[in-house]
C-alpha cells in the first residue's frame, strides 16, 4: 500500500536533516562540486539547514551537478563515481531515513546487499543452508551494467507504487537527472542509470531489482542476490536451466542485460567465489571477507 501522508513533512524536519548531517559527517567524505567540505558546511550549520529545510519545502530546491571520478579497484580497473554536494547528501540521507523504513518491508528475503541487518556473511550462510538442503546446481549470474541502465521512468513508477506523493517523487526525478561535472565539463544528465556514489542509489537499485526477486519467490528454485551478482540454486540441471530462462526474461522486461560471459551453471562440487567467499562442498567460510 502507497505512503503519502505527511512524508515530505517528515523529510524536512530540522530533526531529521540534523541527523541527517550527522550520518553525512560521519561518512567523512571529500567535497562535491562546489568545493564545500563537511567541515565547511558544519561551520554554518544552523543557517545551511534551515536553509536547506526552506528550499525543500518551498519547492525551490535543485541539486548541484555530481563531481565524477574514478576510484581504483582491487583488480586495476577503475570504477565511476559520482558524488554529490554535501548539501545533497544532506538532503538524500534524510530522504533515506523516512523513505526506507517504508520500503524496506516491501523487499524479498532473497536481497541482501545495502540493508539494515543482512550483509554478505548472511548470504553466505543462506547458501551453505540451501546446499544442505540439496541445492547444487548453481546459476552464478551477473547483471550487465546493472547501475547505468536502470530506466528512470519504470523506477519513479515502482517507487511511485510505494510512495504516493508526487512532491517526493518529483525529488528523487531531479536526483536521478542531475547533470555531471566530470573533467572540467558540464556533461548533461544521462538518460537512464544511477550514479554510484550517490546516497539513495543503494535503495533505489534494490527497488527496481524487487520484482525479479519476489517472482523467484513462487517457485521451487532460491535466489540470493546482493546488488547486481546473485545465484539462483536449483535441485537437478532441468530446474537450473529453467531458472537461468526465468532469469533472462525477467532480466529483459526490466530493460537489462545478463552478461553472458560471466552468466553460468555450475554445481556446487566445482566450487566458486562468490561475494569473497570461496565455496565447494568440504569449505565453510574460508577466504572469506565482507569486501566488495
Amino acid at each position: 500500500m502507497a505512503v503519502a501522508q505527511n512524508t515530505l513533512s517528515k523529510i524536512t524536519e530540522i530533526e531529521n536533516l540534523y541527523n541527517a548531517w550527522k550520518e553525512v559527517k560521519k561518512k567523512k567524505g571529500s567535497p562535491g562540486v562546489d568545493g564545500v567540505s563537511i567541515a565547511l558546511f558544519g561551520s554554518r550549520l544552523d543557517h545551511n539547514l534551515i536553509d536547506l529545510q526552506n528550499r525543500l519545502k518551498n519547492g525551490d530546491y535543485s541539486p548541484l551537478p555530481l563531481l565524477k571520478f574514478y576510484a581504483p579497484k582491487k583488480d586495476g580497473e577503475k570504477r565511476p563515481l559520482c558524488i554529490p554536494a554535501i548539501v545533497d547528501r544532506v538532503a538524500q540521507r534524510a530522504f533515506l531515513r523516512v523513505i526506507d523504513p517504508i520500503i524496506d518491508p516491501h523487499f524479498s528475503d532473497a536481497s541482501f546487499g545495502y540493508r539494515r541487518g543482512r550483509s554478505a556473511i548472511s548470504a553466505v550462510r543462506k547458501i551453505f543452508h540451501y546446499q544442505r538442503q540439496g541445492y547444487n546446481q548453481i546459476i552464478h549470474a551477473d547483471i550487465d551494467a546493472y547501475f547505468e541502465h536502470i530506466d528512470h521512468d519504470l523506477l519513479l513508477e515502482k517507487l511511485s507504487r510505494l510512495v504516493n506523493n508526487s512532491e517526493v517523487i518529483e525529488l528523487v526525478k531531479q536526483w536521478l537527472k542531475v547533470d555531471i561535472y566530470e573533467g572540467g565539463r558540464l556533461l548533461k544528465a544521462p538518460r537512464k542509470g544511477l550514479p554510484q556514489g550517490a546516497v539513495i542509489s543503494p535503495l533505489l537499485a534494490n527497488l527496481y531489482l524487487n520484482e525479479f526477486d519476489k517472482a523467484f519467490e513462487q517457485t521451487d528454485f532460491k535466489l540470493i542476490r546482493f546488488g547486481d551478482d546473485f545465484l539462483i540454486l536449483c535441485k537437478d540441471g532441468p530446474s537450473a536451466k529453467a531458472a537461468l530462462q526465468m532469469a533472462f526474461e525477467l532480466i529483459k522486461e526490466l530493460a537489462l542485460n545478463l552478461n553472458q560471459d560471466k552468466t553460468k551453471i555450475i554445481h556446487f562440487n566445482d566450487g566458486f567465489r562468490f561475494l569473497g567467499a570461496t565455496f565447494s562442498n568440504d569449505r565453510d567460510y574460508t577466504e572469506f571477507s565482507t569486501e566488495r
